[in-house]
């Protein structure tokens, strides 16, 4: 077996963040709404979303840090806290540029080719005609 991918990359020393950065901006148009170009310029929300999942995938290989208790003392637990933190404030100003943006232009949910999965959860009501809060819907799109 040859493994994937990611693995062959890694043993031949390709580098896959062009594919990688190109996938991850598609998929923040799809979700958010948000254009990053990340490919071709920094972007500090698609760079915290990488470094952030780097952490986790180093953190499901090492038993000892599986506890949040044990792995939140560790260097590396402080440091994942600390991008968490600044991530969910970049998300949080995602969705209130888009709450704006829709106040601002209510046809752009006209526009159903170009709506994404946020246009959708700010259009969702409860049964007491309420919307998803900034929390809910943090917990909903964030990847």
């Amino acid at each position: 077996n040859s493994g994937t991918t990611l693995e062959n990359s890694t043993r031949t020393g390709r580098n896959l963040s062009g594919a990688l950065s190109l996938t991850l901006d598609t998929i923040l148009r799809c979700l958010v709404h948000y254009e990053t170009n990340c490919q071709t310029q920094y972007d500090e929300y698609a760079q915290l979303m990488y470094k952030l999942s780097e952490m986790i995938i180093m953190r499901i290989y090492d038993p000892l840090k599986f506890s949040d208790w044990i792995f939140l003392k560790t260097s590396t637990g402080c440091e994942y806290q600390k991008l968490k933190d600044r991530f969910y404030a970049i998300s949080r100003k995602i969705i209130a540029d888009r709450k704006n943006a829709h106040r601002q232009n209510p046809d752009i949910l006209k526009d159903t080719k170009n709506l994404s999965f946020l246009d959708a959860l700010l259009t969702v009501k409860y049964q007491d005609g309420s919307n998803l809060s900034t929390d809910e819907i943090i917990e909903e799109v964030n990847i």
